[in-house]
């Protein structure tokens, strides 16, 4: 939370101009009234950023798995010996 230990009392909502009491935005980074986000344009780029950041690391890994998998696939095709197991029941 952005406000949780922010020095003024009063917050002003760029949207809306509503002045908003720091002591109602300990839970939440949005106005009441308008329900824009109140934090400043710095802080939402570097959370945009950063969360673009972590969708191409989570693709990048995807794509590294599955390499891995495939050349450990590819490595137990060649390498193993494949058994035969015959197994026969009677009930009376």
């Amino acid at each position: 939370m952005h406000f949780l230990n922010h020095k003024s009392n009063l917050i002003t909502c760029k949207n809306c101009s509503s002045k908003i009491s720091s002591k109602y935005l300990k839970h939440t980074n949005f106005c009441p009234v308008c329900s824009k986000d109140l934090r400043p344009i710095s802080v939402q780029e570097k959370i945009k950023k950063n969360e673009e950041k972590i969708n191409f690391l989570q693709k990048e890994l995807r794509k590294m798995v599955k390499k891995e998998r495939l050349k450990i696939f590819q490595n137990q095709k060649t390498k193993t010996e494949v058994f035969w197991l015959v197994k026969t029941e009677f009930h009376v």
